[in-house]
């Protein structure tokens, strides 16, 4: 469900090569959470493990044997962008459908 055609299945379309579904893309990923107020130096200190231990060969190794692609490290800014993104996007489509909190 991504704008573009994926590695490890290329002769599939992405849904911007389709017709019904152009426009609309949900990437799947994954992302650590820190409590709110977690001051900064803290945050970019597990950001830069994190990527240093997603860099490693062996980790890619082992997630591209699970058919899994392994995107470039991010910035936390880069993160806060993406996630900023994808709550726009739901919090639209829940308007659009009337969707209301339980």
């Amino acid at each position: 469900m991504s704008a573009q055609r994926q590695p490890l299945i290329p002769d599939v379309i992405s849904l911007e090569e389709g017709v019904a579904l152009k426009g609309f893309y949900q990437d799947i990923w994954t992302g650590f959470f820190v409590k709110k107020g977690t001051p900064e130096p803290v945050m970019k200190h597990i950001n830069t493990a994190l990527n240093a231990v997603m860099a490693d060969p062996k980790m890619i190794a082992m997630l591209e044997s699970q058919n899994q692609v392994v995107n470039k490290a991010q910035t936390l800014a880069e993160a806060e962008k993406i996630y900023a993104l994808g709550t726009k996007q739901f919090r639209g489509i829940a308007k659009a459908i009337g969707l209301k909190p339980q």
